[in-house]
């Protein structure tokens, strides 16, 4: 049985979160992910945030940096 993976970076986290399908992205086995926008949204999503939450707070974020 083959183990399924899925690599996550910044653009496909962006992709997702705009067609509203993180819950589809982060249906895998294992997760890996390449920055820290990435790995922040998956904490924001695995606490129950809505798609417009994480939109949010991540655009603030980018705002204060």
């Amino acid at each position: 049985m083959g183990f399924h993976r899925r690599i996550i970076n910044s653009e496909v986290t962006k992709h997702n979160l705009e067609k509203d399908s993180l819950e589809n992205l982060y249906s895998s086995e294992s997760l890996i992910f390449m920055d820290d926008m990435s790995s922040k949204v998956f904490e924001l999503f695995k606490e129950g945030k809505t798609n417009q939450e994480i939109k949010t707070i991540i655009y603030e974020d980018n705002q204060s940096n």
